[in-house]
């Protein structure tokens, strides 16, 4: 039980996960710093998992966005064959997916704060795992000093970790008792910038929709599109309904007014020939 499925490929954090659950084993924090692509966020949680460290407790995952935090559980889940709800799950706002199985649990910053208002010794948490914690938000930083003072006069056993791609670790290693960090590669693509070169006079929804023609039948692979002006450039616009029966892609919008399914679905769907365009605001939670 908990093997990873045949077909998942190696990361470039795989290196370092037997450092990472040796450094917990002498130490109970942990500050990762690992950039963009390593795959931290989802292998992580479940080495510390597997490593036997947390007993039957569980290891939570804090993501700062709810569609982050389900992404992740899915994305764990399919790694072990299970669906999520199982052994992996997860716990936002008006939404969650447990069950006594569950182990590992990915749930936003406020989720915990609760718990620990609940709880204050967090009974049943084995280890805390702080995602992205280069964002700093007030609730981030509030549950980090919590859980220090927790584990120094409660829970001697708590493991904590914490990891970004972009953190300034020497002063948060000091706080958290001079702590162990480890570092991790990444892994980057190659990105080409392409100009339209559009007339400024071209209304949005027209430039969109020429520039996203231009880049299906131009390159290959998947495409993400940012509309910052949803009503003017978004399906709302007449040029849409017209160049998409034309073109063998699925549309998928995923604006910040949409339910999560929708704004989910680009990733749960196999990628082969298809093409696929997912709009989004960027401040989409």
């Amino acid at each position: 039980m908990g093997a990873p499925a045949e077909a998942e490929n190696s990361l470039p954090i795989d290196s370092v996960l037997p450092e990472i659950v040796s450094s917990l084993r002498a130490c109970p924090n942990l500050v990762l710093r690992a950039p963009t692509g390593a795959g931290k966020t989802t292998r992580v949680p479940l080495a510390i998992w597997r490593s036997g460290l947390c007993g039957e407790g569980w290891v939570v995952l804090v993501e700062p966005r709810r569609l982050a935090a389900r992404a992740a559980c899915t994305h764990m889940a399919r790694q072990l064959s299970s669906q999520p709800g199982d052994l992996i799950g997860y716990q936002v706002r008006h939404e969650k997916r447990l069950s006594n199985a569950t182990r590992v649990v990915a749930m936003t910053p406020g989720i915990l704060l609760g718990r620990l208002v609940d709880d204050p010794t967090l009974e049943g948490i084995g280890a805390i795992v702080l995602d992205e914690f280069h964002e700093r938000g007030i609730e981030t930083d509030l549950i980090l000093g919590m859980v220090r003072t927790i584990r120094e006069t409660l829970r001697p056993d708590l493991k904590l970790v914490v990891m970004s791609a972009t953190l300034d670790v020497k002063p948060l290693s000091e706080y958290l008792g001079d702590c162990r960090v480890v570092d991790s590669l990444g892994r980057l693509f190659p990105v080409v910038h392409l100009h339209a070169g559009v007339d400024r006079d071209t209304p949005l929804g027209t430039a969109m929709a020429r520039g996203i023609r231009r880049m299906l039948e131009e390159t290959p692979g998947d495409l993400l599109g940012f509309c910052l002006a949803w009503a003017k450039s978004g399906p709302r616009n007449g040029r849409w309904n017209k160049w998409r029966l034309n073109l063998a892609w699925t549309y998928w919008p995923c604006t910040g007014i949409c339910h999560w399914t929708n704004r989910t679905g680009p990733f749960e769907v196999e990628v082969g020939g298809v093409w696929f365009w997912r709009p989004m605001w960027r401040k989409a939670r």
